[in-house]
This record gives C-alpha cells, sequence and structure tokens, in this order.
C-alpha cells in the first residue's frame, strides 16, 4: 500500500470505526433509558391506588394508554433492529477495509444474546404493563 492509499485507509477506518462505536454506544445508552422508562411506568402502576383509580374511571385515557405502550413496543423493536443493522453493516465495512485486525474492534459488537435480551426484556416489560393496564378495563 502506498502512502496516498494508507492514508485513505486510515481516513475510511478512522470514520467507520467512530459511526461503529456509536452504533454500540447507542445500542447500550438506549436499552438502559427505555428499561428504565418501562419499570417506572410499572412501578407507578403496582405503586399508585390514585393511577389505578383514574385509570379505571377514565376508559378513553386507558385505551390510549394501551395503544400507547403498544406503540412504544413497536418502536422498541424497531429501533433496536435499526441499530442492530447499521451496526453490522458498519462492521462488513470495516472488515472489508482490513486495515487492522477485527479483534481491535470486536468490543463494540452487539451480539445475538445481546440483541434477544435487550429487546425481550423490554418487550416483555411492556406486555406486562399492558396486561396490567387491561385488568382496570
Amino acid at each position: 500500500m502506498n502512502a496516498p492509499d494508507a492514508s485513505l485507509a486510515k481516513e475510511q477506518f478512522s470514520a467507520l470505526y467512530g459511526s461503529y462505536a456509536r452504533a454500540y454506544e447507542r445500542f447500550v445508552e438506549n436499552a438502559y433509558k427505555v428499561t428504565t422508562l418501562m419499570l417506572v411506568i410499572l412501578g407507578w402502576l403496582l405503586s399508585s391506588d390514585t393511577a389505578r383509580k383514574f385509570l379505571n374511571g377514565d376508559h378513553l385515557v386507558l385505551i390510549l394508554c394501551v395503544l400507547l405502550i403498544a406503540l412504544a413496543a413497536i418502536s422498541i423493536f424497531t429501533t433496536f433492529r435499526r441499530l442492530t443493522r447499521l451496526s453490522a453493516a458498519l462492521r462488513l465495512k470495516l472488515d472489508q477495509l482490513a486495515y487492522i485486525d477485527s479483534t481491535s474492534y470486536d468490543q463494540h459488537r452487539i451480539s445475538r444474546p445481546m440483541i434477544i435480551a435487550v429487546i425481550g426484556q423490554n418487550l416483555l416489560l411492556c406486555a406486562l404493563i399492558e396486561v396490567l393496564l387491561l385488568r382496570l378495563y
């Protein structure tokens, strides 16, 4: 590889690696944010008599809450799938560039068990919230 080619490969690697690392960070950060939000909603429903009485007394608001959680579940699934696919596409480009050995950036790989755990736990939390809401109906 001559000097201009090496310089271009280094620039491409830096850009791809930065995007790859950010995709991983966004996946992890969003996982914590979404899980925290779902746990707060679940805790609120379980611990607040006032909230349950209000939702039980206003079926329109209750139905809208059920729809909102259903849309949140769809959003969770699509957002995490999008980040997963983006990460995989960036990883493929990094591997094809072959600027450095792939083990040097493995720490940013979003593994299948991680994907299943994050999406699964948040969809289960949504389902649990839905069940609790529907029982108020």
